[in-house]
């Protein structure tokens, strides 16, 4: 809904491969399932210590880590899925729509530069490409 309101071409995330439960392979194909845009994931196949040091690096680490409440605080459960059934993600998902719009209404965007420009500035300084 906020790639419609905001008339984006796509979703980009902060995932990383099996840092949580709901970025095993299982839980993503969920959501690429539930996504009605492209959901764009640079950081898919970093480690933690990669990220911290990017977010660093762009300033958005202190961001990142202030306390406050959101829907991954709030919602998640004592013993999360990391092998979620679609069947039931769907059903969930059409349960959720009406707070989808009133917050896709509230969210709050950000323009960056596009990430090959973002990117550029933090090869991997072990020789990787």
């Amino acid at each position: 809904m906020v790639c419609e309101y905001e008339k984006c071409g796509a979703i980009v995330t902060g995932e990383s491969l099996g840092q949580v439960a709901s970025q095993t392979m299982p839980a993503i194909t969920c959501t690429d399932d539930a996504a009605e845009y492209p959901v764009l994931r640079p950081l898919i196949g970093m480690d933690k210590t990669e990220i911290i040091s990017i977010a660093r690096k762009i300033d958005t680490f202190d961001t990142s880590i202030l306390p406050y409440e959101d829907c991954c605080t709030v919602f998640t459960p004592k013993h999360p899925k990391t092998k979620p059934k679609l069947s039931e993600v769907r059903a969930a998902e059409e349960a959720m729509r009406r707070a989808d719009a009133e917050a896709a209404k509230a969210a709050e965007m950000d323009q960056i530069q596009s990430l090959d420009d973002l990117l550029q500035n933090f090869a991997p300084t072990d020789g990787r490409q």
